[in-house]
Parts: structure tokens; C-alpha cells; sequence
């Protein structure tokens, strides 16, 4: 689950500057409306250079669309208005594409003919709810011709103003298309309160299954309901959250209906609410695999379309399994390179390069019995996965390079530093070897670029088999995961590369070349673990799962 905010929270002049208002708030998902693009909201028409324009600010600010705001008044007392509102709605489900948006949200409407959000005695009666049917009728079949869904939401003051009402409208169209907005504070009629629990519960056990994004605002109760920004109401928001993740939602949760100076404390609010309901991660399934001679240690955790994601130099698998969570639906694998971890013997030293390890790899698919994975990795992963990719392409689905530290060639720049430390090692071993290190001028001048690969040359003499397996900092720097970029651009695979910057071993530059390089490769920055290592991870998180499953 992550946080969005609807643009319009963010008053400003232009496009890039409502942007940079999102993203100085550490978010990097909105729900769009095309008046933060100069536009109405629901426009008669969008200019295509208005389009691009949009699409490339958005891409600049590395900002994602949850969804496009589409509302207009579906049972409209005004026919014409309601067929116009259609009309509109067209316009904006041919931006969904281009804007790389799966999901419009609308607004079922009331018989008040002057404010769509306002109740209307005669919204339950069966001629509104027949004009429903017709609108949402002609609204489903837009979005089958745009190929994205539509987002209803049950408001007081419509006509689906229950989730009861909106289970009946999801029986009755039978549309995989028609999809539910979830604003649990939409959900209360004044005197509800006490009844919070069962009201949420209900809502949960009827939409569960259908929520494709949530709304986040509170509610005060009383002769009235009061809406409120998250954390100044009376909604539980730990049941909230609780059901959310029990129902299998991973989606965005959208802030909206607050002032720009409560984003600030919302955002807050929200993100301690969900890390105390966050469950723990299921326990990955260890054990070992004989291969070569060598007893390899493996993990792997979850279902489904099997992602290989291996550790860096030096590194476990333990690496890559702290920085992702697999999302319902992938398998997530890594196991310890020779040389590393758990696995042993150290084995032939002339097996110690980045290929013998993509042949394990290999080999752990051939025993798994997995004919295709996604392959990744972090650092020497990288370079594994894309080794594996370029001389088994008919075993790969996909790839993932993160942080990688190699193009076609040696690093002749880290060559020297990895063979210092495996020669103290050798000559003085770890704990003094270590010491010598940090007196260095090899240790002091890494750390002042970027501590936390001081910290991971540091940590190279913190192995329990320092010695014995020394050898891969004598072998592994020389190598390479190819000699000729050439045969990166016949990749024909969906590939993602995520770099940052302030990192003297994994350089933002070498991502951005293998993105460019790599045909229809995908490139995200990400934090710098030096700067913020839990947003590096949580940054990490939702790029590898949102490529993972939009691909897989």
C-alpha cells in the first residue's frame, strides 16, 4: 500500500509546479484532474501537445497516476447534461493511456440539479436508479474502448449511497470494468459512530474484492458529520488498514478534502498508522541444493510468477529479501553465490566470475524445475541477472537491474580497493584488517563520497570465512557481465534499472546508460541509502512490485 494525494490539494500556477509540490511532500502518486493542467476538470477537449506536455512533467517528476478524476452527474434531472457528461468522460478515458492511468473515478449522481455531492429524496427512487443503469451502461462501454476501469465511490449524497447500494450496482452490471472507490469516511450517516466496527466490516465483507483505491479523510460525528484530514476524527484507522491488507489491497491510498498546511501532519498521521499495522512478513523457506559439488543455500517466499533477485558482492541472500516484499502473485528466490553465505564449499577458484554464478542460477531453476523466471539483482546481481539474460534468453521473462556496478568491462577504478582488503585479510585477518582499513586513505576517501559504500568495503571483512573466501574480491572485480554493450540491444524482454546517485560503486550513470541502451528498458532514481535508507527501500518496494505485476 502507498500513499497519493489528489493534485488539486496544491494551489499553483502551473502544472510543474503543482508536481514539485507533490513530490517536496515525499509522494510520488496522485489522483490527476486536468484543472491542475489548466483545464476544467472535465474538459470538452485536450489539445495532443497538452497530452505530451502532461505526460512528460509527470515522467520529469517521476510521479505515477492512480487515477484521473472523471465526475460528472450520472442521473442528472437534465438528460442532455448527463449525455454531455458522457461525452466528456470519453475524452478523458483516451488520456488514460498516454498518462499511464488504469482507472477513472466517477460520480453516480443525485437528482439535486445543483450540486452532484448533495442527498435528494428522490435519489432511491427506481427511475434514478433505471438512469443509473443507462449511464453506467454507456460509461462501461467507453472503458472497454479504452481499455482502462471506472471508480465508483458510495457517497451519502448519491445514489449509490451505501455499500450495500454498490454491491447491487457491481450484481447488476456484471462488468469486470466497474471497479470501487473506498472512503471509509463516506461511509457514516450522523449517530454511526458507535457503530464503527460493524459499518466498516460490512462495507469490507460486501467490496472487498473490488477496491481498486481508497480515499484517506476522517470524520467528526454529531447532529452532522464533519469531515476531517486523517488523524483529527474518530475513524480506526488500525481496522481500516487491517481490512484493507486482509482484502488483498495493495493500491494507492489518496489523500484529498484538506488544506495544503494539513498534508504535512496527515502524512504523518498516515504513515506511523500504517507501519503499526503492517504484518510481518512471512518467514522465507530456506534449504540447499547440490550443484557442481557445492551445497548452495536457498530461500524463497510467496506464490506465483518466480522472480530470481540475488545479492551483491560480498552480500547473502538475507540482502535481497530485506529490500523486497513480493506482492501477492510473485515468487521471490535468491540463493548464496559461491563464495558467500551459507553456501560451501568455496569450491574452484576459476568458478568464482560473475558467468559460473548465472550457471547457478541455472541450476537452482533446473532443480526448482522453473522453466522461465524473472531474473534481478543488486550490484554483483546485477550483473548476474544480466549475464543470465543475454546467454539464456529463452529462460528469462524479465529483468531487474538494481544499483549495478558494471557496463561491458572490468572496473578498473574498484579493482585496486577490493584487492587491498583481501590482501589484509590474507596478511593480518579480519578484526585487524579491518582496523588498518579504516586508517586508510583507500576507507577515508570512499566514506566522504558515500558512507554507505564505505560501509559495504567494511563490511567485506565481517564474514565468518573472511579468509576463505577472500578470493571473490580477487576475482569477482576483474570480471564482467559482458564484453560488448551490442548485445545488450537484443534484449527483447521487459527490463527495469533502478541507480541513485552519491554512490562511488554503483554510479547513477551506469544505470542510465543500460536503460538507454537496452531496448524499452524502463529507469527509476531512487534515494540514496546514504541519504534515507528506509524511503531507499520503501522507493525500492513499490518500483519492483509495480513493474513486477503490471508486466508479470
Amino acid at each position: 500500500m502507498r500513499l497519493g494525494i489528489f493534485c488539486k490539494t496544491f494551489a499553483r500556477p502551473d502544472l510543474p509546479a503543482n508536481l514539485d509540490a507533490v513530490r517536496d511532500c515525499g509522494l510520488d502518486c496522485v489522483q490527476f484532474n486536468f484543472s491542475c493542467a489548466g483545464l476544467p476538470s472535465l474538459p470538452e477537449k485536450i489539445d495532443l501537445r497538452l497530452f505530451s506536455a502532461v505526460a512528460c512533467e509527470l515522467a520529469r517528476h517521476r510521479i505515477s497516476v492512480a487515477a484521473i478524476s472523471g465526475t460528472f452527474n450520472m442521473i442528472d434531472p437534465d438528460l442532455a447534461k448527463r449525455g454531455e457528461g458522457l461525452r466528456r468522460l470519453n475524452v478523458i478515458a483516451a488520456s488514460c493511456a498516454q498518462l499511464g492511468a488504469p482507472l477513472v473515478t466517477l460520480c453516480t449522481g443525485t437528482r439535486d440539479a445543483e450540486d452532484m455531492w448533495r442527498a435528494h429524496p428522490h435519489n432511491d427512487s427506481a427511475e434514478a436508479w433505471q438512469d443509473l443503469l443507462a449511464s453506467m451502461e454507456q460509461a462501461i462501454q467507453i472503458a472497454d474502448q479504452n481499455d482502462i476501469c471506472l471508480g465508483i465511490e458510495p457517497e451519502i449524497g448519491n445514489v449509490i449511497n451505501s455499500a450495500r447500494q454498490a454491491r447491487r450496482l457491481l450484481d447488476e452490471m456484471k462488468s469486470p470494468r466497474l471497479k470501487i472507490v473506498l472512503d471509509a469516511a463516506n461511509l457514516f450517516r450522523p449517530g454511526d459512530g458507535p457503530r464503527m466496527t460493524e459499518i466498516l466490516d460490512e462495507a469490507f465483507d460486501l467490496l472487498g474484492e473490488d477496491i481498486a483505491l481508497a480515499h484517506a479523510k476522517d470524520f467528526r460525528d454529531g447532529t452532522a458529520i464533519e469531515h476531517v484530514p486523517p488523524g483529527q476524527g474518530m475513524l480506526d484507522w488500525r481496522h481500516l488498514l487491517r481490512r484493507l491488507r486482509s482484502a488483498g489491497f495493495d493500491g494507492p491510498l489518496i489523500l484529498h478534502g484538506l488544506k495544503e498546511t494539513e498534508v504535512k501532519a496527515s502524512l504523518a498521521f498516515l504513515r506511523r498508522e500504517m507501519e503499526g499495522t503492517k504484518p510481518r512478513p512471512p518467514a522465507p523457506f530456506a534449504s540447499e541444493f547440490l550443484h557442481d559439488g557445492i551445497e548452495f543455500h536457498y530461500e524463497t517466499v510467496g506464490f506465483g510468477v518466480p522472480f530470481f533477485f540475488q545479492h551483491g558482492l560480498g552480500a547473502d541472500v538475507s540482502q535481497p529479501f530485506a529490500l523486497f516484499q513480493p506482492p501477492g502473485g510473485i515468487r521471490l528466490l535468491g540463493f548464496d553465490c559461491r563464495a558467500h553465505g551459507a553456501t560451501r564449499p568455496v569450491g574452484p577458484s576459476e568458478k568464482i566470475s560473475i558467468a559460473g554464478f548465472a550457471d547457478d542460477l541455472l541450476g537452482l531453476m533446473d532443480y526448482l524445475r522453473i522453466e522461465k523466471a524473472v531474473v534481478g539483482g543488486i550490484s554483483m546481481g546485477a550483473a548476474i541477472a544480466l549475464n543470465f539474460a543475454l546467454r539464456y534468453p529463452h529462460r528469462t521473462l524479465g529483468v531487474v537491474l538494481h544499483r549495478p556496478a558494471w557496463l561491458d568491462g572490468p572496473r578498473r577504478d574498484n579493482i585496486a580497493v577490493f584487492a587491498f582488503i583481501a590482501g589484509l585479510i590474507r596478511k593480518h585477518g579480519p578484526e585487524k584488517g579491518l582496523a588498518l582499513f579504516k586508517e586508510s586513505d583507500a576507507y577515508r576517501q570512499t566514506l566522504a563520497k558515500s558512507p554507505a559504500s564505505a560501509a559495504s568495503l567494511a563490511a567485506q571483512f565481517l564474514h565468518p570465512r573472511s579468509a576463505e573466501v577472500a578470493v571473490r574480491l580477487e576475482k569477482i572485480p576483474l570480471d564482467s557481465p559482458g564484453f560488448d554493450r551490442r548485445h545488450w540491444r537484443t534484449m527483447a524482454v521487459p527490463v527495469l534499472v533502478l541507480a541513485n546517485d552519491r554512490d562511488a560503486i554503483h554510479p547513477l550513470e551506469f544505470g542510465q546508460t543500460l536503460a538507454h541502451e537496452i531496448p524499452g528498458a524502463e529507469f527509476k532514481e531512487v534515494t540514496p541509502k546514504s541519504v534515507d535508507a528506509e524511503r531507499h527501500r520503501e522507493e525500492t518496494q513499490n518500483c519492483l512490485a509495480d513493474f513486477l505485476l503490471r508486466h508479470f
